[in-house]
């Protein structure tokens, strides 16, 4: 019996449909991707930072204010970063006000959720690379950290924790690879005097009270409408992506 073969024509319009498939789908598979190892960095940064938390708060007598707030020099941020790299393994580190380190340690150029692009003055706190390749910023204003009072609201960080915390860690889990995104792979955390660290948008930490990431991380990101404040901008999307809710 005679095998029947594929046209030209058949085989043409099956590529086609494939590549069609293939268009549609292969996007959202790596954007998926993406998140799965985005997510298990982020479990891994909240680890690490928990963990060298604790020990800090242990040798400083279960008070942290003396870890964050400090003499002008070294100016607070240098000193904390300082103190968490005696706890956390650090290949490099840049010091407040330190313009040889412009770029190195964290990003010239980032972004909001909503793709706008946030300029960071990277000398202005004290940044670090970890050895495995995450990036770590600490930000908070020496005036207000000397009762570990920070409440800031400002319009990139989106720091707003209520008067208590001592600082604010940003970190990017996966260095300076893209894509340089708040809520997508730079992550925000609260740390209190307690030696508790409190991912930014889980409720406790948002001065807006119990609203925290339900309200301004809704499940759909697209919905996220810019605001007057950093609320906004994706960093509340810490605590929903920690706790892998619909993200």
């Amino acid at each position: 019996m005679k095998k029947k073969a594929f046209t030209l024509a058949e085989l043409i319009i099956t590529l086609t449909l494939i590549g069609v498939v293939g268009v549609l789908t292969i996007p959202a598979f790596l954007q998926n991707l993406d998140n799965f190892y985005n997510h298990r960095a982020l479990l891994e940064a909240n680890s690490i930072l928990s963990a060298a938390t604790e020990r800090i708060k242990q040798d400083y007598g279960g008070d942290l204010t003396g870890v964050f707030y400090g003499p002008l020099s070294p100016n607070s941020s240098t000193k904390a970063m300082r103190i968490y790299s005696n706890y956390i393994s650090f290949s490099h580190m840049c010091d407040h006000g330190d313009w040889s380190c412009n770029g190195k340690d964290w990003h010239n150029n980032y972004y909001t959720i909503q793709k706008s692009p946030i300029t960071w003055g990277v000398t202005a706190t004290a940044s670090a690379t970890a050895s495995n390749g995450m990036l770590f910023l600490i930000s908070f204003p020496d005036s207000a950290t000397q009762n570990c009072n920070f409440s800031d609201q400002d319009t990139t960080l989106g720091d707003n924790l209520d008067g208590k915390a001592c600082g604010i860690f940003q970190v990017d889990v996966n260095g300076f690879r893209p894509p340089n995104t708040l809520g997508r792979d730079i992550f925000s955390f609260g740390v209190t005097k307690e030696g508790a660290v409190i991912a930014v948008g889980s409720g406790y930490v948002g001065y807006v009270g119990n609203y925290g990431y339900s309200f301004f991380c809704p499940s759909n990101i697209s919905t996220i409408i810019p605001g007057p404040d950093g609320r906004y901008t994706g960093n509340y999307c810490t605590a929903r992506n920690l706790l892998n809710k619909d993200y």
